[in-house]
């Protein structure tokens, strides 16, 4: 796979966000931007400032702040309006809303400037705050949009999978018990929950009638994989099987993740091994 494939895979990746997380998320942001416009006039003295024999403090903190109160106004005016109606939220949306935020903090600040030194917006002061904006920000953003993304990964996996119930309609699932014959379990692909193995026994977790139940079969895991021939019934450990459907949190990280499973207390581990394959769900 080429680096641009793999850079095209990223940006098309579904970008965990929601209005909730949106406000914390934001709020971060702003404050990041406030500080980094501060410290970057403050220490550097663009824009005329090394000649400037005022507060060269106060108009400082006064552009770091006018450059946080406008991250926090955009995220209302145009990230939460446009979220709203993106069916799948990607990195790629998250970096085209980044980049017109940058455009936007530059014009504020371009008027700022007009205001505090009392000279008219021109086009080459607007292309000197967007070039120093943007040289800052092509380090900052992507860092900050992938560690986002890896950090909400973390903690809220089970928002990204794709949880395919066409594949899994009208299919049924035989589950084969090697003492008794006639024990065999014949249940709907979509009832299948989960697997364990017991010992010498494999405990299956499954609805009926839309109620949890249980039944214990003498089988191994190999068999019972090979059995299952539904693309999102996987093994995620040497001694679990799960549906991918039934997962209602996941947190965790590519050493490992923990599940939960829908009407279940127990807590399923996915090893490394196979997190790649749990990932693989994520559309």
């Amino acid at each position: 796979m080429t680096e641009i494939q793999r850079l095209t895979d990223f940006l098309n990746l579904r970008y965990p966000a929601n209005d909730e997380h949106g406000v914390r998320n934001w709020a971060r942001i702003a404050f990041i931007v406030c500080m980094t416009v501060f410290l970057v006039l403050f220490l550097f003295r663009p824009f005329g400032l090394s000649n400037y024999h005022g507060p060269v403090l106060e108009v400082c903190i006064c552009f770091g702040l006018v450059s946080f109160f406008t991250t926090l106004l955009y995220r209302f005016i145009a990230f939460k309006p446009i979220f709203s109606r993106v069916k799948t939220w990607r990195v790629w949306h998250q970096g085209v809303l980044v980049f017109f935020l940058i455009v936007v903090i530059s014009l504020v600040n371009v008027a700022a400037h007009a205001l505090f030194f009392g000279v008219p917006p021109s086009l080459k002061l607007l292309a000197g705050y967007l070039v120093a904006t943007f040289s800052i920000a092509l380090i900052i953003a992507p860092i900050t949009i992938f560690m986002s993304y890896n950090q909400m990964l973390r903690n809220r996996l089970d928002m990204l999978i794709n949880k395919d119930s066409d594949v899994q309609q009208g299919r049924t699932v035989t589950l084969h018990d090697d003492a008794v014959k006639t024990n065999d379990l014949v249940i709907d692909a979509a009832d299948f929950i989960y697997a364990e193995v017991r010992k010498n026994n494999i405990k299956v977790y499954y609805l009926k009638s839309g109620e949890l139940a249980t039944r214990e079969l003498r089988t191994t895991m190999t068999a019972l994989v090979s059995s299952i021939d539904i693309q999102n019934i996987i093994q995620c450990h040497r001694s679990f099987v799960i549906n991918v459907n039934h997962i209602t949190q996941a947190k965790g990280n590519s050493n490992g993740y923990k599940l939960k499973l829908d009407k279940c207390t127990d807590v399923i581990p996915v090893s490394r091994t196979y997190v790649p394959l749990l990932k693989s769900f994520i559309a």
